[in-house]
C-alpha cells in the first residue's frame, strides 16, 4: 500500500522535474559575463576603461583586482552586461587598443570560473 504511493510520488515528481528541465521554467537568464583586463600598474584604469563602459556596457562591477608580472601589470575582473552581444568583438578590440595590448579575456558562464 505504502509502496503504491512511493511510486506514485516518484512519477510525479520526476514528471514535474522534466517538464520544468524541458521548457526552462524558472532558469536565470545569464546575460553577465566576466571582463579580465590587464592594464599597466601606473595606468589610471578608471578613466581609460569609463568611456568603453559607457559605450558597449549595460551594467558593470569591478570584482576582483590583483597585481600580476611581479607589480608590473595589474588585473582587473569585471562583470559585466553587453548592450549589444554581437559587439563583443568590437569591444575587446577597443580594450586591447587602450590598455596597451595586453590581455583582455571575455568569459561567459561565470558560474563555473574559479576567479
Amino acid at each position: 500500500r505504502f509502496y503504491l504511493i512511493g511510486v506514485v510520488a516518484t512519477l510525479v515528481i520526476s514528471a514535474l522535474i522534466w517538464a520544468m528541465v524541458r521548457f526552462n521554467f524558472f532558469a536565470q537568464e545569464t546575460a553577465r559575463q566576466l571582463l579580465k583586463v590587464r592594464v599597466p600598474a601606473d595606468m589610471a584604469y578608471a578613466s581609460l576603461l569609463a568611456p568603453l563602459f559607457d559605450e558597449y556596457v549595460r551594467r558593470y562591477d569591478l570584482v576582483a583586482m590583483e597585481t600580476v608580472q611581479a607589480g608590473t601589470l595589474t588585473e582587473l575582473v569585471y562583470s559585466i552586461e553587453l548592450k549589444s552581444p554581437a559587439a563583443a568583438q568590437a569591444f575587446l578590440n577597443a580594450i586591447a587598443a587602450r590598455n596597451d595590448n595586453n590581455k583582455v579575456v571575455l568569459v561567459t558562464g561565470q558560474q563555473e570560473v574559479d576567479l
